[in-house]
């Protein structure tokens, strides 16, 4: 009995299908009027060992031409082109293309791969599936066929309203399979495995197959490093400020090379220690480029950058906030701009909403030259390979990289990720010793700065130290750097709040399986019916596989989000944890008043939270989103962005269920910390912090100490405590004590 086959439905999707056919097959045959390598890139890793025929009916679009020319001969021009047109359109970018690529050359290689054009024009679609041995006995038949109107294109299998039909009929097989070779014979061959050497001299020519010889390896090293500079012309601090800024050599050497540096490749990575002035650097070299500026920047420095950008006479300059990436998208024009990111590291994944408005920003110039980037960061390299790459992809090309020692970045960034999660591996089951794991990554590491260093502006205090031009700058505006000491383990009896301080960790802290709190406000896509996923979730923006894949990983990261920050907050002060608390219970009792007045639940783009500061207009995540039914104006807003809603009759009713189980979870521990609004309460921390500071200063009566904490308001709860018993000065980015330290 036949079966249909319809793309309206996942469950029976035709690249689903297929792939479920091949395995137990030993020969394929295909008839289509269009061949993309798109479609042989679905199934490819099903087809390594089978042998496979493919006979084309029309002529080919130009990326799949990428592999097949629909021609009596494969001409050179049209190689030639092949390969011009994977270069310039960043063609196998992806780990999974690339690896269909291969698998595509190899069977071309060994013969187990033919592609060839009817004479005559058709328009059939046949998938025509022989057994193996050992499945044909079992099924009694030789094999079965698939008819309808897919062509083996990425759009046929998955994308296109396609339907199809499967014969298990043995008669019709051997008839279908008949009508294809009698063609097949008078066809036109176009790939094969006699026509491997001409496919080949273009294809080496790709970037992903690109292996530059030692000798060019090392005159394009000795050019990249050893090139002449002129700065002559170039325009320092002092000048363009009106002697508001002085002209350092540190940072004249940093704008010369970073004008130099986003000449030869669009983009650069300041990524200085810590008081070196890449905001003055960044600024000095928007002044020398002349183009339009864009900057994006925290919250709490925007006021700073507006000033940098009106001393060194940046015209025309506009600076946004990290949650605003979206209005400098909206508000751009058209034409080359100079885009400066200040600390950039906050945007190190790449799955963000952020990011991929920032990445937008940075390479869309809708003109003929491509946008120059500035990247600012003191910590660009404190996580994983991938987090490194996905900065530098602000402003290179992968398959296109203009560095003169790799050509792919994506594919020495995907060796080296392969080699760091190994070693991450290792160091889970204890394998080798911690120090000898240590060294590898250091070592990797290390790797990763030398390739990318042609990007990157780095002086490190030793630099700055052994350097006696800069050691001398340094000495004239009295920065010094204090020799590091080992840290001091302040430890302190948790005394009469011991219990709850171990109720909420074990209420709060994520990958407890123990814990009732389920954070089920923050995770409502979690709770759909399974009628209703596929409507919900094309509302939502998950309308291909690739998001509907990565669905259940965003729901956890929601969730791991909620727990992390209450945990910092909980770590941060006792105080800055009840602020928390209190909001999340708020967010909760709004959402179930929402979800009961409104009859639906709110949910932001790819269920990504909002951002904070364009909520609150705060610096820290200190709050979560929070729904006010009164406030249907904040909603609207949220609503032109992305923001939509998933109705109650969709969700199950444990949904709520699970939300009014976790409002009494979250009520209990702040009935529990009660004990905080109480003036007489001593809080062992800060207590026993207090008389450390009493110590140092005993000793050292003239020292000053600073104290860096993460969140404002323990940095205002802190200050409360301590300036009764010593002479304190508090600054966060929204206030600064009046009060001046003598």
């Amino acid at each position: 009995m036949a079966t249909r086959i319809s793309s309206r439905n996942f469950d029976t999707e035709v690249k689903k299908i297929i792939n479920n056919i091949i395995p137990g097959c030993k020969n394929i045959y295909i008839r289509v009027g269009y061949f993309y390598f798109s479609g042989f890139s679905l199934i490819a890793q099903n087809l390594k060992d089978k042998n496979i025929k493919i006979l084309v009916g029309i002529e080919s679009d130009q990326k799949t031409t990428d592999i097949v020319k629909s021609d009596k001969e494969i001409g050179e021009e049209y190689l030639r082109k092949f390969s011009e047109t994977v270069d310039k359109d960043e063609i196998l970018d992806k780990p999974e293309e690339r690896d269909s690529y291969f698998i595509f050359k190899k069977k071309l290689k060994d013969g187990t791969l033919e592609v060839r054009q009817n004479k005559r024009v058709d328009h059939s679609k046949e998938f025509i599936f022989e057994y193996s041995d050992k499945n044909a006995k079992m099924f009694n038949s030789p094999g079965q066929t698939m008819v309808g109107s897919s062509n083996l294109t990425h759009s046929g299998f998955i994308s296109n309203q396609e339907t199809n039909v499967l014969i298990p009929d043995p008669e019709n097989f051997k008839n279908t399979k008949l009508d294809f070779m009698d063609d097949w014979e008078n066809s036109i061959p176009l790939l094969n495995k006699e026509k491997t050497k001409i496919f080949e001299k273009y294809s080496s020519k790709f970037p992903f197959e690109q292996t530059p010889s030692p000798y060019l390896m090392f005159v394009r090293v000795l050019n990249e490093y050893f090139k002449d500079r002129n700065d002559d012309e170039i325009k320092l601090p002092k000048d363009i400020t009106e002697d508001y800024f002085e002209n350092y050599k540190y940072q004249r050497d940093a704008i010369a090379k970073g004008l130099d540096i986003l000449k030869d490749h669009n983009g650069v990575l300041i990524a200085d220690v810590v008081g070196l002035g890449k905001s003055i650097i960044a600024s000095a070299i928007a002044n020398n480029i002349g183009l339009r500026t864009i900057v994006i920047c925290p919250p709490h420095l925007k006021e700073q950058w507006k000033d940098y950008l009106y001393k060194f006479k940046v015209k025309g300059a506009r600076v946004y906030t990290s949650g605003k990436i979206l209005d400098a998208l909206n508000e751009d024009t058209p034409g080359q701009k100079l885009i400066i990111v200040d600390e950039v590291h906050k945007f190190r994944n790449d799955e963000t909403k952020d990011y991929l408005n920032l990445y937008q920003l940075c390479h869309d110039s809708n003109g003929k030259e491509p946008n120059k980037v500035v990247l600012l960061s003191a910590t660009p390299f404190n996580n994983k390979p991938s987090d490194t790459f996905s900065l530098i992809k602000l402003f290179q090309i992968p398959t296109r990289s203009t560095l003169q020692t790799i050509t792919n970045l994506s594919v020495y960034f995907e060796r080296i990720s392969k080699t760091y999660n190994s070693l991450k591996r290792e160091q889970i089951v204890n394998k080798r010793s911690a120090k000898q794991i240590n060294n590898d990554f250091k070592k990797l590491g290390e790797e990763i700065r030398n390739i990318i260093s042609p990007l990157i502006i780095r002086r490190s205090r030793i630099d700055l130290e052994n350097i006696k031009a800069y050691d001398n700058d340094l000495k004239k505006q009295k920065i010094f750097f204090p020799k590091v000491e080992d840290p001091i383990l302040l430890t302190y009896d948790l005394d009469n709040i011991e219990d709850i301080y171990k109720k909420t960790l074990k209420i709060i802290a994520p990958g407890n399986e123990d814990s009732n709190y389920k954070c089920a406000r923050y995770k409502p896509l979690a709770y759909i019916k399974p009628e209703c996923l596929n409507e919900v979730l094309d509302a939502g923006g998950y309308n291909d596989d690739e998001k509907k894949n990565k669905l259940p990983q965003q729901q956890q990261n929601i969730h791991d989000f909620i727990k992390r920050m209450m945990v910092r907050r909980f770590e941060s002060s006792t105080h800055s944890f009840s602020i928390t608390l209190d909001r999340v219970i708020r967010s909760n009792e709004r959402m179930i008043e929402y979800y009961e007045s409104k009859g639906v639940v709110p949910v932001y783009p790819r269920n990504q939270l909002p951002d904070l500061e364009e909520l609150y207009g705060s610096e820290d995540d200190t709050q979560v989103d929070d729904f006010d039914i009164e406030k249907e104006s904040k909603l609207e807003k949220f609503k032109n962005k992305g923001l939509w809603f998933i109705q109650k009759d969709q969700l199950k009713k444990n949904y709520i269920e699970d939300i009014k189980n976790d409002l009494n979870i979250l009520k209990s521990v702040q009935k529990d910390w009660e004990i905080l609004k109480n003036k007489n309460f001593k809080d062992p921390k800060t207590d026993a912090f207090k008389k450390i500071i009493s110590k140092q200063l005993k000793r050292e009566p003239k020292r000053k100490i600073i104290i860096f904490t993460e969140f404002s308001d323990t940095a205002n709860y802190l200050y409360k405590k301590i300036s009764k018993d010593f002479n304190a000065y508090i600054y966060t980015s929204k206030d600064s004590s009046k009060k001046k330290i003598k």
